[in-house]
């Protein structure tokens, strides 16, 4: 089965609430929610269909589903794959599917209901966290796997890489979809073959990979002491990065008003703490509630003292300021975070 993200009420909450904006724009559809199940109505037929809602669903995982909902169903997730719609397509009426990426797509009649995803001012979602699929690293298990290498590499007395089943754990996907990635990384010369980095080429390919796979604008700061997820900088719980959290690691920059950037590990938990702390323009934001390219970054996390909440690891701060060819650039060159090796 693919994998559901967070807590499965509030990612079918969401699901729901996606779901009926995408509906919405469907002439002629009506639709209706009956506890985890939707009733759609059009033209006087009926359809009615649980609703699943993931992260990311491929063909594999999209045959798993029809056999174990063989009359049918309504997946709601970041991205499925094409071939998982071919999966889906094939299998014929009692299908429906919600691609945040593409949008909306009903298959409960013989005449088909397709739908473009709704504009309404906000990133759309994208589960790969990279730019582009032709450099070697691709997708999540690409990202994943390169910010594995560079944060053991980083650190004070770094331990030997780890197996391509740790790295799995670690990110939450399977060993085939990691092992792939590492052999992309070696054949690009990215990985020797001791398993460790070549630096900082390494740290560069996946600078040119990162960016956030959510992003919106805040117009509050949640109070001082609230937190999301785990209370153990071990686990997965928010971390805050930013101008702010660099700086408190001693990076040699001066930031007159610096926004913090919220970084939580799921996309559920980001929508709904961006509903709290309210709305904003870029340009008058309090802060930036985002999803960052690998749950890495809301895992080992650390507390400073001049930081009032826990900061990734200084390696994802990093790779933030390489985002800003120069003054990001500038900044690290000088900076020499106290018990990390540098890594670019």
């Amino acid at each position: 089965m693919p994998k559901q993200r967070a807590n499965r009420s509030e990612q079918l909450e969401l699901a729901f609430e996606d779901l009926f904006r995408a509906a919405h724009r469907a002439p002629g559809v009506g639709y209706q929610r009956r506890g985890d199940r939707v009733y759609f109505l059009r033209r006087g037929e009926e359809a009615e269909a649980p609703v699943f809602a993931f992260e990311y669903v491929d063909a594999g995982e999209a045959r798993d589903l029809i056999a174990s909902e063989p009359m049918g169903a309504l997946v709601v997730a970041d991205r499925i794959s094409s071939g998982a719609k071919d999966v889906f397509e094939r299998t014929g009426k009692g299908w429906g599917w919600l691609d945040r990426r593409t949008g909306l797509a009903l298959r409960f009649w013989d005449e088909p209901v397709d739908e473009d995803p709704v504009p309404d001012g906000e990133p759309v979602p994208d589960p790969l966290g990279v730019p582009s699929t032709d450099g070697p690293i691709r997708g999540r298990a690409g990202v994943g796997l390169a910010a594995v290498l560079l944060r053991v590499a980083s650190d004070a007395r770094p331990s030997a890489p780890p197996s391509i089943r740790e790295v799995a754990a670690l990110i939450g996907m399977s060993s085939s979809v990691v092992g792939d990635a590492s052999k992309r990384l070696r054949e690009a010369g990215l990985v020797l073959a001791d398993g460790t980095p070549q630096l900082p080429e390494l740290f560069e390919a996946l600078a040119a990979a990162w960016k956030p796979t959510f992003s919106t604008p805040v117009a509050r700061l949640p109070e001082v002491g609230t937190a999301i997820g785990s209370s153990d900088l071990d686990e997965l719980g928010w971390a805050v990065g930013g101008d702010e959290a660099a700086i408190a690691w001693g990076a040699p920059m001066v930031a007159v008003n610096p926004r913090r950037v919220f970084w939580i590990p799921t996309l559920v938990e980001a929508k709904r703490l961006a509903r709290d702390l309210g709305p904003a323009a870029s340009d008058s934001r309090v802060a930036t509630v985002a999803v960052p390219p690998t749950v890495l970054v809301c895992r080992g996390r650390r507390h400073v003292p001049s930081s009032d909440w826990p900061t990734p690891h200084p390696l994802y701060l990093a790779l933030d300021l390489a985002q800003d060819p120069g003054r990001g650039r500038e900044i690290l060159a000088d900076w020499h975070p106290t018990g990390v090796t540098r890594v670019w």
